[in-house]
């Protein structure tokens, strides 16, 4: 998964493509279920659950991701922020 201002970009595997989401309508969940295994063992891990908005909603999940309190917060700033390009004239 990799978020950027605006949009979330989703690559399976190496050579098949990516899917790309709209981030308006999206909720981030963090899952920290097992407090010994996640936070004493894990360095501050948890696992990353994405649901999309619109019509064509799916839920994403991503395990075992560390640091995830410093990558929620880039996350959560990137879903609020959108991307301005600037046009010529």
């Amino acid at each position: 998964m990799i978020f950027t201002r605006g949009q979330l970009r989703v690559r399976v595997a190496i050579s098949q493509g990516e899917t790309v989401f709209d981030t308006r309508g999206m909720v981030v969940e963090r899952h920290r279920d097992d407090l010994f295994r996640r936070w004493l063992l894990g360095f501050g891990s948890g696992d990353i659950t994405v649901r999309t908005g619109g019509s064509n909603t799916q839920t994403l999940q991503l395990p075992n991701v560390l640091g995830i309190g410093g990558k929620l917060d880039n996350i959560h700033t990137m879903l609020q922020e959108r991307e301005v390009v600037k046009g010529t004239r």
